[in-house]
């Protein structure tokens, strides 16, 4: 008698974890987002200040019945690709750590808006980039947070642009305090929503303009 042959099934456990890996990375697109202790000191590509102080900050964050979001405007005084941008936390809140946060960087099309202006909406500026983030587990106050893009988005020379720091969600209090520069850089101020809007304010096109600085450091 001729021995009983078993037929050997190919295995398909392999492909099924490597479509199931795949779909995880699609599924989780978000950039990275780190703490550090010192700033960045090489491939500067505009920095506002080499000196952030703490004493003095911008809270950014989003409540049941509050939505503050903006950031920074400058002008470039180069063209480069930016790879990255870093923050001094002046202070975070309860809630802030490991919320889901946007970045966008905006172009003003008629140069630096006026420090006090109450009324820019969205026709001054158009978003040249915008990234998802979540932020660390642990955000430490007097340290440096760094926010990594996934491709490089070029700046041009003589072109004002703004960054906006917005939380995605109203999930309890989520706040961060970016710390202000010293010597303050001629040129540069904040833009940000007020207090009292409400869930949709990132429907809102009007935004406050503060006069001061926030220290920033953005990377070839």
């Amino acid at each position: 008698m001729q021995p009983t042959q078993t037929m050997k099934t190919p295995t398909i456990l392999p492909l099924i974890t490597a479509a199931l890996t795949f779909f995880v990375t699609l599924s989780n697109p978000r950039a990275d987002v780190v703490m550090s202790d010192a700033a960045p000191e090489n491939n500067i590509l505009f920095s506002s200040s080499l000196t952030p102080f703490s004493g003095n900050s911008t809270q950014y964050g989003r409540g049941k019945m509050s939505d503050r979001f903006g950031g920074p405007i400058f002008l470039m005084d180069s063209t480069g690709m930016a790879s990255s941008v870093t923050f001094f936390v002046s202070q975070s809140e309860v809630g802030a750590p490991s919320a889901p946060v946007t970045l966008s960087l905006v172009r003003f099309k008629d140069g630096p808006p006026l420090i006090g202006a109450d009324s820019y909406t969205e026709e001054y500026y158009e978003t040249v980039w915008s990234e998802d983030f979540t932020l660390p587990e642990s955000i430490d106050s007097e340290r440096y947070i760094t926010f990594a893009f996934s491709n490089p988005v070029k700046l041009e020379k003589n072109e004002t642009y703004g960054f906006l720091l917005h939380f995605e969600t109203a999930k309890g209090k989520q706040s961060i305090n970016l710390s202000s520069a010293q010597p303050r850089k001629t040129g540069i101020t904040i833009f940000r929503t007020t207090d009292n809007y409400a869930d949709n304010a990132k429907d809102s096109s009007t935004y406050e303009v503060i006069g001061g600085n926030i220290f920033f450091v953005i990377q070839k």
